[in-house]
């Protein structure tokens, strides 16, 4: 009997046999790729079974340990219904993520050129790049919108980033017709950006959750480099957002923090473009091989049907000649 977490005995389940089971130790609960909660359970709380847990008799996975065989077929179907997705997809992927790729690179210059220090010395250069920050992020959210078809994640994330677009368009358009000495019109004007700023991290969140989730199956690391660069994200925004509550009472940590938000900032930017190329180029090459692989087939298809043709008319030439 091979050995399980949960005392189940390997060789009396039904599945060992239809979904060609190797034993828990060697698949559902291996520690390297296995899907069973049970096992993960067992192996984060430093136990080699469930019966030396204490909390074994009130634990609910323990107590449908008999059900998780079938649970784990379903999810196996699931996921691989999904790659299945994402792999006729892939054509789709390479495209428009390599245009978000291109994007980021005009969106970043963009937003150096619209910097304080350039709108106070120079206005008509911070005016432009202003205006190339919208246009490619206009651009940008089209593209997460198509990439939609793939994955709701996109979907969602391009409408957010058009949401962020359009309330910060409305704030430009109170700064530009409210009084400016006015401090009642000034709050508002900061609370409209400051829910601008909101809605626009919740479109980079459904982004990166989105290439990390295309990517599952396909390339896991560069999937789980995407969801560091979620944890970055939102290390920057505290750091940008507590330095700002702090600025009033503790100035020169205030300062620090939104030092160290800003210098953040330019890696999460950098990290992001970096990932963008690794994602694209990933579905580029798999898209190329799905394209090999179909061109074989077609090729191996066209030479039966030549050599099933000279067969037949060989054998008519015989016919003809008898």
């Amino acid at each position: 009997m091979s050995e399980t977490y949960c005392g189940k005995s390997c060789d009396s389940c039904e599945y060992k046999i239809s979904e060609q089971c190797p034993g828990c130790q060697d698949g559902p609960g291996n520690k390297e790729f296995g899907a069973c909660e049970l096992a993960r359970c067992c192996r984060k709380k430093g136990h080699d079974k469930c019966s030396s847990c204490r909390f074994d008799r009130d634990c609910y996975l323990l107590r449908d340990k008999e059900f998780m065989p079938e649970e784990m077929a379903r999810k196996t179907k699931i996921e691989l219904d999904r790659q299945k997705k994402m792999a006729n997809a892939t054509p789709l992927l390479a495209y428009w993520i390599n245009i978000l790729l291109w994007l980021n690179i005009p969106s970043l210059i963009g937003v150096l050129l619209n910097q304080e220090s350039v709108a106070a010395s120079m206005p008509a250069v911070a005016a432009l790049g202003m205006l190339i920050s919208y246009v490619t992020q206009c651009v940008y959210a089209i593209a997460l919108l198509k990439l939609g078809a793939v994955d709701k994640k996109y979907k969602f994330a391009g409408a957010y980033l058009t949401g962020s677009l359009f309330v910060s368009i409305v704030s430009i358009a109170l700064s530009l017709f409210l009084p400016v000495n006015n401090e009642g019109a000034q709050v508002v004007i900061a609370l409209v950006s400051l829910a601008a700023t909101a809605i626009s991290f919740v479109s980079v969140y459904y982004e990166i959750f989105a290439h990390a989730y295309a990517l599952r199956g396909v390339n896991n690391l560069l999937g789980q480099n995407w969801m560091k660069l979620w944890k970055y994200t939102l290390i920057m925004i505290g750091l940008m957002f507590g330095g700002s509550l702090l600025a009033v009472v503790v100035a020169g940590i205030a300062t620090m923090m939104i030092l160290a938000g800003s210098v953040l900032s330019v890696v999460v930017a950098v990290l992001k473009i970096k990932y963008i190329y690794e994602t694209a180029s990933v579905f580029k090459a798999q898209a190329n091989r799905l394209n090999n692989e179909t061109e074989n087939i077609v090729s191996e298809e066209t030479s039966e049907e030549v050599s099933e043709k000279s067969d037949s008319d060989n054998k008519d030439n015989e016919d003809i000649n008898e």
